[in-house]
């Protein structure tokens, strides 16, 4: 017995006399990830703002795209976002323009929110009562982002949306009223 425990004391000090306190890990990317998500904020962030007519999102709602979709039109200032639609809470006349503040911020990934109140988009997210929403987002997550397009998922439900630039030549007053006048056809 007494020469098992001995075996097994110099197998034990062995293992911890050759392991190496040098420990080297080779860099996989040139800055560090806090870095590397603040350049990705700002790119996405002058991204929204360098389109001189704004954006089109093609908005869904419900879990699976199952409430259908909603037009909104949308203009970023880097602070400011002015948003139309052609659909809004009851009262909204389709087509005024609606100003509420937006952040893009990095927490998970880099995300676009709404944080202030904003009736066309928060109309969705907001409840109704019985623990309830129709199922909209207001917090969006940047899955890419170029000066042609914006991929963005809803943070809670998941959805997958769109933001294409809007034609320079098209004013929003038009464009609105096409969308109202194939939702009547």
């Amino acid at each position: 017995m007494k020469k098992y425990l001995s075996i097994y004391t110099l197998l034990a000090l062995t293992c911890i006399v050759l392991q190496s306190c040098l420990f080297s890990e080779e860099e996989i990317f040139d800055e560090s990830s806090a870095n590397r998500a603040t350049a990705d904020v700002i790119k996405c962030q002058e991204i929204l703002k360098d389109v001189p007519n704004g954006w089109k999102l093609e908005y869904y709602i419900g879990s699976n795209y199952s409430a259908g979709a909603v037009t909104l039109l949308m203009k970023f200032d880097g602070k400011q976002v002015e948003m139309a639609s052609e659909a809004g809470a009851e009262g909204y006349k389709p087509g005024t323009i609606i100003t509420s503040l937006y952040q893009v911020k990095s927490e998970q990934s880099t995300m676009l929110t709404f944080d202030s109140y904003n009736q066309l988009i928060h109309m969705f997210s907001g409840p109704l009562g019985l623990n309830m929403n129709v199922g909209g987002d207001y917090e969006f997550i940047i899955m890419s982002a170029t000066p042609d397009k914006v991929i963005l998922q809803g943070k809670k439900y998941k959805n997958i949306m769109e933001m294409t630039p809007m034609p320079k030549d098209i004013p929003w007053r038009i464009q609105l009223e096409d969308i109202i006048n194939i939702e009547k056809d």
